[in-house]
């Protein structure tokens, strides 16, 4: 499995079009500051992603990119194919 890295610009394109921002920080790191119209999925809880169609775009983030690099593995051997690793919520937040 590979990681998919994307950039901000591009993360937010396919959100317009439809693709999930997903940000795996805690819910007290999220309620801190967060980009508006993401959801906040902690990745304690990341097999709440399974809610989601398999064919779904899923844009994760967090606060540097580990736990979103373990969301992307997750999603992954999930059967997503369309996921990515934005990396820190910083990128989104200029």
């Amino acid at each position: 499995l590979r990681q998919i890295e994307i950039s901000a610009e591009k993360a937010i394109e396919l959100a317009n079009e439809g693709a999930y921002l997903i940000d795996v920080r805690t819910e007290e790191e999220y309620s801190e500051k967060n980009y508006e119209g993401s959801i906040n999925i902690p990745i304690d809880n990341i097999e709440n992603i399974n809610e989601y169609p398999k064919d779904a775009t899923l844009i994760f983030y967090c606060e540097k990119g580990g736990r979103a690099e373990k969301a992307v593995k997750y999603a992954q051997e999930q059967g997503y194919a369309n996921v990515y690793n934005l990396g820190s919520v910083d990128k989104l937040l200029g």
